[in-house]
């Protein structure tokens, strides 16, 4: 009779399971790293790729309109009060918003404002644009005929955080200007801190050297800080047709110490960088960032770089006031100097 041979099994000890554990946990800790920094360097690649497109979609439309570009005082120039409400995809959410113009028609935006400004926040997302506005500038929505659209995408349907922005320099012109874009009153820029030339108009070829000049960057307004204490950020967007200054389309740029997107001192900021993390919102600490130039390519570049050098965020011959500028501008430049 064949016997039968049971072959005996000896379990983990506790000690060997401890070490195992131990081990894989080391295995973790090392690759997780790796792992993360792929995959920004992914979203990176995504988002540089955005910023380009947005571009090339001003370019598209500059040849299709005599070299103007979109914006405040091409698109946006005319009665923003027939921006509010419905009516095509093509018409600007705000006098500031330069996408619908240029994406509205081949993208298929919404005729309801409030939609289209949904559309424009999601279409046109940064991998890393991840937080939802949480209210509305003015309070309430700004009592318009559209609030109530505004309001309940807000409560049913939050709007995501915009993603891209222009310096709003290139779209807009000096305060001194005597040009009247349709017989009305130009869309002016704020000299903070350097003033276009008096001549400059939004146009492609007004716009020199324009390898080094940015048509669009990474970029979320606004974030607002409430002091005392509690506290707290207000994370909110302008749903104005018609907004006093820059809006949820254009920027002032870095290089502006009270930037709501990118300053580096902003007043009543404390320590707080939540609008860096939001704008600057590539590879941790070191606060990356994307533009795109007026001649066609993208780069990615710090906020160390960005707060140096004002040359890619104002148009050739913008002079400098004096003030406002971070601490490295001021270090560098004379007032009235201009930038090349």
């Amino acid at each position: 009779m064949q016997s039968e041979h049971r072959t005996g099994f000896r379990g983990f000890t506790l000690i060997e399971l401890l070490v195992v554990v131990a081990v894989v946990a080391l295995l973790m800790g090392m690759l997780l790293p790796s792992l993360g920094h792929a995959r920004e360097v992914a979203q990176s690649v995504i988002a540089k790729a955005q910023v380009r497109q947005l571009a090339m979609l001003q370019f598209a439309f500059a040849a299709d309109n005599d070299g103007w570009t979109a914006g405040p005082n091409k698109t946006g120039a005319r009665d923003p009060d027939s921006f509010v409400g419905n009516s095509n995809g093509v018409m600007p959410t705000s006098s500031f918003d330069w996408i619908s113009p240029t994406a509205g028609g081949s993208l298929e935006f919404s005729a309801n404002r409030a939609q289209r400004t949904k559309e424009i926040f999601e279409k046109f997302a940064c991998p890393k644009a991840i937080y939802p506005y949480t209210s509305l500038y003015p309070a309430g929505g700004g009592g318009f005929e559209d609030s109530g659209d505004f309001q309940e995408y807000l409560t049913k349907e939050p709007f995501l955080q915009n993603s891209y922005l222009a310096p709003a320099a290139f779209l807009c012109v000096h305060p001194d200007s005597k040009w009247r874009p349709n017989g009305r009153l130009p869309k002016s820029i704020i000299p903070r801190p350097f003033a276009p030339p008096v001549s400059y108009r939004p146009r492609l070829d007004l716009i020199k050297n324009p390898s080094g000049k940015c048509a669009v960057a990474d970029g979320t307004r606004y974030v607002d800080y409430i002091g005392g204490r509690n506290p707290r950020v207000i994370f909110d967007f302008d749903v104005s047709p018609n907004p006093s200054s820059y809006g949820s389309f254009t920027s002032s740029g870095p290089i502006y110490v009270g930037s709501t997107a990118y300053g580096q001192h902003r007043a009543n900021a404390g320590s707080n960088t939540f609008h860096l993390d939001l704008s600057m919102r590539f590879f941790g600490n070191s606060h990356e960032m994307h533009l795109s130039y007026w001649d066609g390519h993208a780069d990615r570049i710090t906020a160390k770089e960005a707060w140096a050098d004002p040359v890619p965020w104002y148009p050739r011959g913008s002079t400098y006031a004096g003030t406002e500028a971070t601490d490295e501008v001021t270090q560098s430049y004379d007032e009235d100097e201009p930038l090349p």
